[in-house]
């Protein structure tokens, strides 16, 4: 007997279980209950339910309805195998075989055309994949037509056109070549399982198993009962089989359904009155038993079967919502009605104390209660002001998504103390984009704020890096060895383990790699894939030889290569690990450029893991499903006999389909607040349902269907629809929430803060609301004002910063303290400070000259650094991914500095020449003599110089100063009989002249003879003399004082734009010591000039600083603040300074 439960309750759906089953054990203790379900998810949460309510959940089997039917077929038919010939991997095998032998007929036309120009069989691979799933639709949902294409031959096929009657379906004609197809298919299949036995496919199975059921002969493997539990939808030969099942033993069907009266399309009258006239089992459960009420029935009232006689759609009696998103479900319940089955009535009246309860109640009771044509309010539903059973919380970002909700949750557990995090649950619709902003957000949290949660049906490949890194192992030919793509290998834990390294070790060789000058290439012949010629510079052999030869040689240059000499002592056993991973790596690809058939790709992978990774038990799961992926592969080319090579493309192609549909959805209810995927069969019931993303064409989810679908455009009852599926999910996460309904979308563009819409089922839902429901307060007013009032109750807008002074202002609520403190400090003294002050733990007693100067160069990035820990310097990893074409201004200033260098100590510059060539340092070929002859000249020119101003002994001068309780220490360097000689390989800039004005300020203190400072550059030079003790003692307590300022709060001093204000004044007024008696005149030259620096458009802008444009975007902003400090730091230093001018000569 097949008996229908319909219930609006899973819980009750389940009381019912548990009561079918213990009224009735089974006879046999160790016989095992079956309950189809459909999903994973569906059968934790029963075995959780059933073991809280009886104490264990033992003997209980849950098994898929497709994979129960399959065994099913096994038991009833005979020669049917493990798994159908005809699955979606072993059809596109065959297909991948039989396409190139179909390319002639005409009717693969457009096949042909859409595989040329396909060397590597990708273009194959993917078209075999989409046809064997559109041939898998098929088998499921138009059978009749795999019969009818299995009882024609190619010939007659080919006649078919939109006027042969045999045609099927008629509108194939432009897509003969399915059917043909299909026939080799099935032909080919038939003969290979000839020895086998019958080779079934699904279509002809069903029609066979249905026949030997109706025989009625015993079948005693079924089980005394089969449940069917929490199942939304099946495909109608599904049901047909269950049906037939139901002959044979009890087949209890527990179906949720929303509405208790009949809400399906317009259909045959007859069947509408049978219907009507047929009178429902009215059951409840009190105390675990079975109750029998009054028998009900599918008619609502007179109204609504006038209605479903009548076929006029417009009339329609019934929810709007429902109507609207609930067409699978009304699908699946027309296939039912259709069949002979005993229908039992257990719904749950829902008590109307909410604006969800209402919605809810107005969908079980198929009522509208919308308002649409009234113009008062009077007539509509009243809701209660503070109601929040109904939310909707608009954001710019996902991340403020997240952040809103952790927030939101918080004040649910603080509003409701019953409420735990088991009862909540998180849909979205791709749990793998929202992934990483959930553990950002739920983990970065105080221990007083953390909110215990799991994230489900994360993909494998994106949750273990294994995934990645063994992805990118295979595609490894497709890329250029670049030292990024290499580190990210072994940066893995697992292939660190094989290869014995560990994570110091892995800095150290990161560093090795860098100075090496390893840039891409595993050798001289790698740039050939590339169309490049041979160059062995800067490619990973060319640095391990540099390596070897600085741990076996000493720094001479051996055969043009450069050892690389900070390999010392034990180091060489790392050296040696880390070589035997290249050399794995250069094994691996020379291996991946042959061809291979399935069976030795599984070979290789098998070696593939064993080479790579240390395999353990917590990762001994991954490897196992990379196996289990290459085993399919295998089984599926044998099965279709297979036998050609499988480029490499195609199996990349292959592991990448295949890896990324396979989850951790066995995480599904665990205990915390659960975050998944909206997928079917997940309508269970929790106190809180919180939907993310709902935004504007990302949800319902869209596939356009392939151009050779022959169901697109002819869609019939049960047919899978995608965007029906995703209508249908929103429909049972609206019927699911227990108490509130959490709804969350983008509706404010990040960029202009513009509207963003909200999903249309969203939309809905709102206008629904508006229509049918009115704050108590509003009862009286227009139905205009009314609906808007309600819907600013419903919605919810929040800022685009988690760090938004509405928080804290009472406009809305945040559970994060950590912007308190920022928000609610006093407020600046003065308009100019866009900084609050952040007092020194400690007074500043010990000062390093090395500090001091970093400070006085760049005061808001020392600010940041040495107060906050934060580092904002970008690295250009770009440019290091390619050999050097060219130098950047600090490679180019390094090599200056070399040739300098050189030419002081009286050594060759070819010499040096060859020793950056051999480092990799200069780019390859007759670039790099040009970089290297660049500025050669003036540095022998300058060293010349130079060697003219070092006269006598060069020593180092110690600094030890006290002012007051401060005390400054250091070192200058560079002490000559000359005084201090600084030397600047480049143009001297406003910092270099800092620097030295501060060292001379401290050799005036600390020293008594000789006392010139002089910094000489590339173009002209500087020097200051001789200054009073005094003089230079009070200038530096001054900079001292600055720099204790400056740790307090990030000064507005651009060290280049004040250079540039300073020298400009004060070569329009040198005798001029107090600022404001700076003409106009001077100022505004002052000011053009600094702001050319600060905002230049043609090269160095100094106010695109990371460290400063966050804070002074704007100089003008700020300019007085700026002015005082340029004036007061540079002022003394340029009426100090003279030029050095040298010779033309």
């Amino acid at each position: 007997m097949f008996h229908v439960y319909h219930s609006n309750k899973l819980s009750l759906l389940k009381d019912l279980l548990l009561a079918l089953i213990q009224q009735s054990p089974l006879e046999n203790a160790f016989e095992n209950e079956t309950i189809l379900v459909q999903s994973p998810g569906m059968a934790q949460w029963l075995q959780l339910e059933i073991a809280q309510e009886t104490g264990i959940a033992a003997n209980l089997d849950f098994p898929l309805p497709a994979s129960f039917i399959w065994q099913q077929f096994k038991h009833v038919l005979d020669d049917v195998p493990e798994s159908s010939p005809f699955n979606k991997m072993a059809m596109t095998w065959h297909i991948m075989q039989l396409l190139p032998q179909c390319l002639d007929d005409p009717d693969f036309s457009a096949l042909q055309h859409y595989l040329d120009e396909d060397e590597t069989c990708r273009k194959r691979f993917q078209l075999s994949q989409k046809i064997a799933d559109i041939f898998d639709q098929y088998l499921v949902y138009r059978p009749q037509w795999i019969e009818h294409w299995d009882k024609h031959s190619l010939d007659e096929i080919a006649l078919w056109d939109e006027n042969n009657i045999n045609a099927q379906p008629a509108w194939i004609n432009e897509q003969r070549w399915q059917a043909k197809l299909w026939k080799k298919l099935s032909e080919k299949i038939e003969l290979h399982f000839q020895e086998k036995g019958k080779a079934y496919h699904r279509a002809g199975l069903y029609q066979d198993f249905l026949s030997i059921l109706d025989q009625g002969k015993s079948l005693t493997h079924l089980p005394k009962r089969l449940f069917v539990f929490g199942v939304s939808a099946l495909p109608s030969a599904y049901l047909q089989a269950l049906l037939g099942l139901s002959k044979h033993c009890e087949v209890h069907f527990l179906l949720t359904n929303p509405c208790r009266y009949y809400w399906a399309d317009i259909v045959d009258p007859k069947l509408l009155a049978k219907r009507f006239a047929q009178q429902r089992q009215k059951w409840s459960i009190k105390q675990g038993l079975i109750e029998k009420g009054k028998d009900s029935s599918w008619q609502k009232d007179d109204a609504h079967r006038a209605w479903a006689m009548s076929g006029d759609e417009e009339s329609e009696v019934g929810n709007p919502l429902l109507a609207s998103m609930g067409k699978m479900g009304r699908d699946f319940l027309y296939q039912l009605y259709c069949m002979d089955q005993n229908e039992i009535d257990a719904f749950v009246d829902i008590e109307r104390d909410s604006l969800l309860h209402h919605l809810q109640a107005d969908i079980l009771s198929l009522q509208d209660s919308s308002q649409a044509l009234s113009l008062s309010a009077i007539d509509k539903m009243a809701i209660e002001a503070d109601d929040t059973s109904l939310t909707v919380h608009i954001t710019h970002t996902i991340m403020r998504e997240v952040e809103v909700l952790h927030d939101n949750l918080l004040s649910m557990f603080a509003a409701d103390s019953r409420l735990t995090p088991k009862d909540i649950i998180v849909m979205v619709p791709n749990i793998d984009q929202y992934a990483p902003y959930v553990q950002a957000v739920f983990n970065g949290v105080e221990n007083n704020r953390y909110i215990p949660f799991t994230l489900s049906d994360v993909s494998a490949q994106q949750e273990n890096p294994i995934l990645v890194s063994f992805l990118q192992l295979l595609n490894l030919n497709q890329t250029r060895y670049t030292r990024e793509n290499v580190l990210a290998l072994l940066e893995v834990p697992a292939i660190l383990a094989r290869f014995n390294l560990t994570q110091s070790d892995f800095v150290i060789l990161q560093k090795w790699i860098h100075e090496s000058g390893i840039r891409w290439g595993l050798n001289a012949q790698s740039g050939a894939q590339w169309d490049l010629p041979e160059q062995a510079q800067n490619s990973w052999l060319f640095g391990l030889k540099r390596m070897l030869l600085g741990y076996a040689m000493g720094d001479a240059l051996f055969e043009g290569i450069l050892p690389y000499d900070e390999v010392e002592g034990s180091q060489g056993d790392l050296l040696g690990r880390f070589i035997d991973f290249i050399d794995a790596l250069m094994s691996l690809e020379t291996d991946l450029q042959q061809s291979y058939d399935a069976p030795q790709w599984q070979q290789f992978i098998y070696q593939l893991i064993s080479t790579f990774y240390l395999e353990d038990d917590d990762n001994h799961a991954i490897f196992t499903l990379i196996r289990d992926q290459i085993d399919v592969l295998m089984n599926a080319t044998e099965q279709a006999e297979f036998e050609q090579p499988i480029a490499l493309v195609v199996l990349l192609e292959f592991f990448e389909t295949h890896l990324s549909s396979q989850s951790n959805s066995q995480r599904f209810l665990t205990g915390p607040v659960n975050f998944c995927t909206l997928m079917p069969m997940r309508s269970i019931p929790f106190k809180v349902v919180c939907l993310l993303g709902m935004n504007d064409g990302v949800y319902p989810r869209s596939i356009v269907p392939m151009g050779f679908d022959l169901m697109a455009g002819h869609r019939q009852r049960g047919d899978r629809s995608r965007r029906d599926e995703d209508r249908y999910l929103f429909l049972e996460a609206l019927l699911s929430a227990e108490q509130r309904l959490y709804i969350s979308y983008i509706g404010r563009d990040v960029n202009d803060n513009s509207e963003k819409m909200a999903s249309v089922l969203v939309s809905e839902l709102l206008n629904y609301c508006q229509q049918s429901f009115v704050l108590k307060k509003d009862q009286a007013s227009l139905c205009g004002p009314a609906a808007k009032n309600l819907l600013r109750m419903i919605n919810h807008y929040y800022p685009m910063q988690s760090f938004s002074s509405a928080y804290y202002h009472g406009e809305m609520q945040t559970y994060d303290p950590r912007w308190w403190a920022a928000l609610n400090a006093p407020k600046s003294e003065t308009k100019d400070e866009v900084m609050r002050r952040v007092p020194l733990a400690e007074p500043l007693i010990e000062i390093a000259l090395l500090h001091l100067k970093q400070f006085l160069k760049h005061p808001c990035k020392a600010f940041y650094n040495q107060r906050l820990d934060i580092y904002l310097d970008i690295q250009d990893s770009e440019n290091e991914k390619d050999e050097p074409f060219t130098l950047d201004n600090l490679q180019q200033y390094y090599l200056k500095l070399q040739q300098f260098i050189v030419s002081l100590e009286g050594r060759p510059l070819e010499n040096l020449y060859d020793e950056l060539r051999g480092a990799g340092q200069l780019p390859c070929g007759e670039f790099g003599r040009l970089v290297f002859n660049k500025d050669k000249q003036q540095m022998i020119d300058l060293a010349d110089i130079t060697a003219g101003y070092y006269v006598g002994e060069i020593a180092s001068i110690k600094v030890d100063l006290q002012f007051a309780e401060k005390h400054l220490s250091g070192e200058l360097t560079d002490h000559c009989e000359n005084g201090l000689v600084r030397v600047k390989t480049g143009n001297i800039k406003g910092k270099d002249i800092l620097a030295l004005w501060l060292d001379h300020l401290c050799y005036c203190i600390t020293h008594t003879q000789n006392l010139n400072s002089i910094l000489l550059g590339q173009g002209s030079g500087i020097y200051f003399e001789e200054l009073p003790s005094d003089y230079a003692y009070q200038h530096l307590q001054e900079l001292i004082l600055l720099y204790e300022d400056g740790l307090q709060h990030p000064l507005p001093f651009f060290i280049e734009s004040a250079y540039a204000w300073s020298l400009a004044v004060h070569s329009a007024e040198a005798d001029c010591f107090v600022l404001d008696d700076l003409s106009f005149e001077a100022r505004a030259q002052g000011q053009s000039a600094a702001l050319d620096v600060f905002a230049s458009s043609r090269g160095f802008s100094e106010g695109s600083d990371p460290y400063i444009s966050p804070l002074y975007e704007h100089l003008d902003a700020h300019w007085l603040a700026f002015e005082a400090l340029s004036f007061k730091v540079f002022k003394p230093l340029l009426s100090n300074m003279n030029q050095i001018e040298y010779d033309a000569e």
